[in-house]
């Protein structure tokens, strides 16, 4: 089947399709005039590729279940730490923000220093917050 049979089978754009492609996730056999030819094997993979993203799950996680080197339940077990972790960060970006809505500052009043040294001592704890150093410049590329 093509492309656009696929796309509306599995309710991702052609350009997921081509980039699980790419990321060596789905093996497309091609046809004698080059173009695409998926399965319905392929249908299913792209399904069950397309549940495990929208679960947040890491390309990288799904390509190492798929050659074998992490079991689907190790991945899911791996992603839950990972998932509550994160939950655990929000929780705590939340309740500053709440903190500084309760101080009702205006940004030219926010002891950012103090809140910065706040924001450090848990990271040495073991929580993360976003490192606008890295994000930041990713984004200008």
């Amino acid at each position: 089947m093509k492309i656009n049979e696929v796309e509306q089978l599995v309710g991702i754009t052609k350009k997921n399709i081509r980039f699980y492609e790419e990321q060596g996730l789905l093996d497309v056999k091609r046809s004698q005039n080059g173009y695409r030819e998926y399965s319905e094997k392929d249908v299913e993979l792209l399904l069950r590729i397309r549940l495990l993203r929208r679960l947040a799950v890491p390309i990288e996680e799904i390509r190492k279940v798929l050659s074998g080197k992490l079991t689907l339940s190790n991945c899911l077990e791996r992603h839950k730490i990972y998932l509550n972790h994160e939950k655990q960060n929000l929780s705590l970006a939340d309740t500053m923000c709440d903190e500084l809505l309760e101080n009702n500052f205006s940004l030219s009043d926010i002891p950012a220093e103090s809140y910065l040294e706040k924001l450090s001592e848990m990271e040495k704890g073991g929580m993360r917050f976003l490192d606008v150093s890295k994000v930041d410049i990713a984004k200008k590329k």
